[in-house]
Parts: structure tokens; sequence; C-alpha cells
């Protein structure tokens, strides 16, 4: 079982930050992909298994509409 797993939070920022770039030049992939693994990979977080869950379920409603619904 994996323990560990990079940020995907982090790993998206960061291909949106250089994707234009990329777009533009697709040759600069040769320059910005070893950068971009670097910094993915410096960004790990713990996965814990054992964490409580939600005690709702996902499918189910919430029992009210929000406050500021009226």
């Amino acid at each position: 079982m994996q323990t560990h797993a990079p940020n995907l939070t982090h790993a998206s920022h960061l291909v949106r930050l250089y994707l234009p770039q990329l777009l533009v030049d697709p040759a600069s992939i040769q320059e910005i992909g070893p950068l971009l693994y670097d910094s993915i990979t410096q960004q790990i977080i713990r996965r814990r298994p054992d964490k409580p869950t939600s005690p709702r379920k996902a499918n189910r409603k919430k029992p009210r509409h929000h406050r500021a619904y009226k």
C-alpha cells in the first residue's frame, strides 16, 4: 500500500503555470519537464488510509438549505 503521494493541488498549479509557455513552444518541454518533475516530487504528502471519513454519505442530500437561501 502506498503511504506517500504527490500533492496533486501543487502539481496542477505548476502545470497550469507552465502550460502557456509549452503551448507556444512545445520544444521547451526539454527544459521545463525536469523542472516540473523536481518541483512536484519535492511536494510529497503522507497518505493516511486509517483517516476517518465524513459521517454523512456522499450521495445524501443536506438536511436543510443553506442559511442564505430564502
